[in-house]
């Protein structure tokens, strides 16, 4: 029977400001949104609380003041730099990993005799190196290890589904909503069957729930009961599209101020396209007031398909001012741009239909090169012109300007962790 563990970082967002902020290590921690407007993640304290993710921060500021709760701006540049490391330990413990999200893996151990204690020995260096604490469920299936992982994490240990008593108890004491592939709207529809609990949902006939509902809900079915229908993949599935937006901190009415906040949204996009090794066909640009403006509200926004699917920077900001003239509304003001990649398959996929196999990007070594300055010293150290480079500490009115956002400790010099 195989043996399949899944790695969750606890609190991850939180974990990681943790790690460099010992006086919040035991206190209420909220992480909020790039412009500090919404809930991103949370503390357990402030999940007892009751406070839920993606809620707005002014509804609940009362109890923010009252359980001086530590408010941090979301820190994409050092989470993602924190999950690196924690990824790059598990690949010395295993070498082919499955990266299911920014704090989650998938690792499949068939082939360990004490799989509980080789996920100590992995939770243990990941402590010690990173900081970053780790619940980890071992299961004879991916969604099995998904629900391990809940228990594991209610006393952030390991939780191992060893034997056929252990998944029984747990099937019974598991809602069809808290079953990782069934969602909301299909847990509502298997209540209305009178199934109540994921081993109800085991013992219902193949043929009726393909009828009722698909061929993958069938195939749930076979991984709660233990037989592995997802294998672990060694690399992770190309996502289908990359998006990038951010509301400015107050209105924006002139069309040069958009111009360049929409090239610094695909330079973000295409750089994180790079690192995925993929490509996009297609480039949306938009623009909006925001809904919540009376009497001005506006959203426009344009699609480019590129003849051939591209991850270069130069040739989508190419685009940037044709789309924008023609979307763009003078008199209104605009409170947020963003651009959406979409139409991604893996850039290895795109030399294998190029009749001469040729190179079709013809600035890769520049945009790997701008890439790798960037990942040296720093975000926004080199970029294109028009996207306003700005200098060192100066940050426009205009543009979102976090109050709460800790450093870049593990990305920037100029913002490393100093003993003073």
């Amino acid at each position: 029977m195989k043996k399949i563990a899944l790695i969750d970082c606890n609190n991850f967002f939180v974990s990681c400001e943790r790690v460099f902020n010992p006086k919040i290590r035991n206190k209420p921690t909220m992480v909020l949104s790039g412009n500090d407007g919404c809930v991103v993640a949370r503390s357990q304290k402030v999940k007892d609380l009751g406070i839920k993710t993606g809620q707005p921060v002014f509804q609940v500021k009362d109890l923010i003041r009252r359980e001086k709760i530590n408010l941090i701006s979301g820190n994409l540049e050092l989470y993602r730099d924190m999950s690196r490391r924690v990824m790059n330990i598990v690949r010395e413990f295993v070498e082919e990993i499955e990266v299911y999200s920014i704090d989650e893996v998938f690792l499949d151990i068939t082939d360990k005799k004490n799989p509980e204690k080789f996920c100590q020995e992995i939770q243990d260096t990941l402590k010690r190196y990173t900081g970053i604490p780790v619940s980890i469920g071992i299961a004879p299936t991916k969604t099995l290890a998904k629900l391990a992982n809940k228990v594991a994490k209610k006393n952030g240990e390991i939780f191992h589904i060893k034997n056929n008593k252990i998944l029984v108890s747990l099937l019974k004491n598991t809602k069809p909503a808290d079953i990782w592939g069934i969602g909301k709207r299909n847990a509502e529809k298997l209540e209305k069957f009178g199934i109540k609990t994921a081993y109800d949902f085991c013992q219902q006939n193949e043929n009726w729930v393909k009828s009722k509902f698909s061929v993958r809900a069938v195939e749930l079915i076979q991984e709660l009961q233990g037989y592995s229908v997802e294998n672990v993949l060694p690399t992770r599935a190309m996502r289908k599209s990359i998006i990038s937006s951010k509301s400015f901190s107050q209105k924006v009415f002139d069309l040069n101020r958009l111009t360049k906040s929409v090239v610094v949204h695909i330079e973000k996009a295409t750089k994180q396209l790079r690192e995925e090794e993929g490509v996009a066909q297609n480039l949306k640009i938009y623009i909006s007031t925001g809904p919540h403006q009376k009497n001005e509200n506006y959203y426009g926004e344009d699609v480019i398909e590129f003849e051939t699917p591209t991850d270069d920077t130069i040739e989508m900001i190419k685009q940037v001012d044709k789309v924008l003239k023609k979307i763009y509304k003078k008199g209104f003001g605009y409170k947020k741009s963003g651009i959406c990649l979409s139409g991604i398959i893996p850039k290895s996929k795109l030399y294998e239909n190029n009749l001469f196999g040729e190179m079709v990007d013809s600035r890769q070594e520049v945009n790997m090169t701008i890439d790798k300055i960037n990942q040296k010293y720093g975000e926004n150290t080199i970029g294109i012109a028009s996207g306003g480079r700005k200098e060192k500490n100066q940050v426009p009115k205009w543009i979102n300007n976090p109050k709460f956002r800790s450093q870049r400790y593990t990305t920037r010099w100029e913002e490393i962790l100093t003993s003073e």
